[in-house]
């Protein structure tokens, strides 16, 4: 029990150093842009909400197990950021990317990264894991972590270009698709 307090009590503070996290605009493609990254305000979560529906859409119906953000309700994602947080990737003002995570005494948890479907394949996603490293880096977590389906060598594909390993590969106690789990060691 002591362990956990002192970890909440940690975690509290770490949570304290997201208010120093600065808007980072990073360069996309297909038109060239900039694509401005920053922390989800507590108003903006019906937005992350919203852009990872969507994004996550195409999947309703084809993955065994299904996908948790295809059943999330706004409430789950408000209690997920309360680990951690959100954030959201805008061009022109336009919200079109979203990333949820959760602060771990040992790593930085990504979860539901989310892209617009009419904005993908502009480096967007890298961007938004280019922030997330920021993050782990602002809060000092020395790993950044992750999950994906083996069904989706794309994504799998997008994160080994960006340095993640796979960690584990788990198949659900129900379902026929596994998770491959993945991490990227940050060097300080």
């Amino acid at each position: 029990m002591i362990a956990e307090d002192s970890w909440l009590a940690e975690r509290s503070r770490l949570l304290e150093r997201i208010k120093e996290a600065k808007p980072i605009a990073y360069p996309i493609r297909k038109p060239d842009a900039q694509l401005c990254v920053a922390i989800a305000t507590p108003e903006e979560i019906p937005i992350v909400y919203d852009i990872m529906r969507i994004a996550f859409a195409e999947y309703t119906g084809k993955l065994d197990p299904p996908s948790g953000a295809t059943l999330a309700t706004l409430q789950d994602v408000q209690k997920t950021i309360q680990e951690g947080g959100a954030v959201l990737g805008r061009i022109e003002k336009q919200p079109v990317a979203s990333a949820q995570f959760r602060v771990r005494p040992d790593h930085l948890y990504i979860g539901r990264l989310s892209v617009l479907p009419t904005c993908r394949g502009r480096g967007i996603a890298s961007a938004v894991l280019n922030y997330m490293e920021y993050i782990a880096r602002l809060l000092d977590r020395p790993q950044l972590r992750l999950g994906t389906r083996l069904s989706l060598p794309k994504n799998i594909a997008l994160y080994r270009r960006h340095g993640f390993e796979i960690d584990a590969i788990v198949r659900p106690s129900t379902g026929a698709d596994s998770i491959v789990w993945m991490v990227k060691s940050l060097s300080s």
